[in-house]
């Protein structure tokens, strides 16, 4: 190769290349400037810069059109920052770990300074959430809109659960080091040796959560057999089983049959109750002698476990409302399938916004591809992506060496202490809940409402993902059984039948026996 020594030279295109380089520039770029992103793009695999890096992972039952609003939100923790990766309904989300730690730890900051921080946050958020509460009204006939109304209605969707999930992504910052920023800011600011312990239990949510409400809710109408109920209990909890995978309404038929189910359990549904009560005044108990013990808290630690307690709250209420477009989502995209005649199964790897009716050739081939493996990411311009390929399969592997914890060994957070032994049972999705027996040990990418059955058998729970107020910690706390979280990959080294030690009161999840 003959080396030049100007500082530039004639390159000769074709036309038509240089009317591509056109398209795909920026504003001002110069041609220079646009072949050199592009080499650098193809020699760093799409240009992202997560190889090397301290990497947190996610993993959860996902479709690429259900998380699209999500995923777009994630490059509030900076660009090229964060990637997910789709094998089917199995999807990995990769972290920047650091950038997503020095936000959170700027935003407990700013709370120690301002109590208001997390409220006006959420008071904004709702502002939102009201959109999407009266865009139900326009997905009503669906039959009688046009193709390009239906397309439109797509698209604001897409648009309305971005704004939701960009001022509430804050919640998802905390998972990764939530209990190292903890520490981190007791040591700063209290002088009335608080235990992590008992900042965990001042964190708790005052309101029920989703799963709560809707236990609550069902059992009064079984007990009382006060079936005429369940027509409002279908209509204020019809979402409660929806995934970032699928959605159904759920009916009156539904929550008949679960009574009959739970009957034929022989569950006593007023001890039950009994139970979730005692479990809230055991909790009121508890914080009212850790305020006792430590009547001197600062302001600034006040302030954070406000900050906390408010966050599940908001963990909770975001869950409820996501889901529910989740709903409004499935009814659009089988609106799609209908009219394009391509199947729901492979609708649910286009991203809402590449929705066309009729669709496109090309984009319907490529939909097979994706199905099978697909990566998607947030591009130079800010746009979400979505790419199948061999140099795809290829970074995903190079990524994984980033993760923390591999082996016969895991780290995690800490979220209901204990320490036990025994079987590991995978699930991933609730179609695997049947393989759960009683006293065997949980293992989840994260947990769902629809888990629930499966988290009461368990003997202890430890989740990929989560922080001190994800549905895992919470519920852990409530059943009163070993919870771990935040251990990134434990759904990939533990497998069925493994045996394994949870030491939940240092986070550590050893594989004793395979």
């Amino acid at each position: 190769m003959v080396e030049l020594s100007e500082k530039s030279t004639t390159l000769w295109v074709k036309q038509q290349t240089k009317a591509l380089l056109g398209k795909v520039g920026n504003k001002g770029e110069t041609y220079d400037e646009i072949i050199n992103r592009l080499i650098q793009k193809e020699t760093s695999v799409f240009g992202l810069d997560l190889k090397g890096r301290k990497l947190y992972r996610q993993g959860v039952d996902a479709r690429p059109y259900f998380v699209i609003p999500y995923t777009d939100a994630l490059k509030a923790f900076g660009r090229r920052s964060s990637i997910a990766f789709f094998y089917g309904r199995k999807n990995y989300s990769y972290w920047d770990e650091n950038v997503v730690t020095d936000l959170a730890r700027e935003m407990l900051i700013k709370q120690t300074h301002d109590k208001d921080v997390i409220i006006n946050m959420i008071k904004k958020w709702q502002g939102i959430v009201n959109k999407q509460i009266k865009f139900e009204a326009e997905i009503k006939d669906l039959d009688n809109k046009t193709n390009q109304e239906i397309v439109h209605l797509t698209h604001k969707l897409v648009k309305i659960a971005h704004e939701t999930w960009e001022l509430s992504i804050s919640i998802e910052i905390f998972d990764p080091k939530s209990e190292e920023l903890i520490e981190e800011f007791l040591t700063r600011y209290d002088n009335s040796n608080l235990s992590i312990k008992e900042f965990k239990i001042l964190c708790g949510a005052k309101e029920s959560t989703n799963i709560q409400k809707e236990m609550i809710s069902l059992y009064n109408i079984a007990l009382k057999k006060n079936y005429d109920k369940l027509d409002e209990h279908a209509n204020n909890f019809y979402w409660i089983s929806n995934t970032w995978s699928d959605a159904k309404r759920l009916s009156k038929s539904f929550f008949l049959a679960k009574i009959n189910r739970l009957e034929q359990e022989k569950i006593n549904f007023k001890l039950e109750l009994e139970k979730i009560k005692e479990y809230q005044k055991q909790t009121s108990e508890q914080e009212k002698e850790i305020l006792k013990k430590h009547p001197n808290l600062s302001e600034e630690i006040k302030r954070i476990i406000e900050f906390f307690r408010l966050m599940a709250e908001w963990r909770e209420d975001r869950k409820k409302y996501a889901l529910i477009t989740n709903h409004y989502f499935k009814l659009l995209l089988e609106e799609t399938s209908k009219r394009t005649g391509v199947r729901k199964e492979l609708l649910y790897f286009i991203l809402p916004e590449e929705v066309q009716i009729p669709l496109p050739r090309e984009l319907f081939d490529s939909l097979h591809e994706r199905a099978e493996f697909c990566m998607l990411y947030v591009d130079e311009k800010d746009s979400p992506t979505i790419v199948s390929d061999d140099r795809t399969r290829k970074y995903v592997e190079e990524i994984k060496e980033g993760l923390k914890g591999s082996g016969e060994r895991l780290y995690g957070n800490v979220a209901n202490p204990g320490k036990v032994e025994g079987v590991a049972k995978v699930i991933f999705t609730e179609t695997e809940m049947d393989k759960m027996k009683k006293n065997d040990i949980l293992v989840a990418p994260c947990t769902r409402p629809e888990y629930l059955p499966a988290m009461k058998k368990a003997k202890a729970i430890i989740t990929d993902e989560g922080g001190v107020t994800s549905h895992a910690a919470i519920v852990s706390r409530e059943l009163g059984v070993p919870c771990i979280v935040g251990l990134q990959n434990a759904t990939d080294v533990i497998k069925d039948g493994d045996i394994i030690e949870v030491n939940a009161n240092h986070g550590i999840v050893s594989v004793k026996k395979s």
